[in-house]
């Protein structure tokens, strides 16, 4: 499990920091949040110092 914080969402995914930094672009993911929950894809992660941010395309 992986706990984060939802920075925004969109129609098609959302942007989460987290402090998972194995986090891979194309990994699939299940996810609950605020707006929802379901499976994603992992379309980016960007590491900065202690925080990791990543991207994530909402499957259907």
């Amino acid at each position: 499990m992986l706990d984060g914080v939802l920075l925004d969402t969109s129609s098609h995914g959302f942007r989460a920091l987290h402090n998972c930094r194995t986090l891979a672009a194309g990994q699939v993911v299940s996810f609950e949040h605020s707006g929802g929950s379901g499976r994603a894809r992992v379309v980016w992660t960007r590491i900065e110092g202690d925080q990791v941010q990543s991207g994530f395309f909402a499957l259907v």
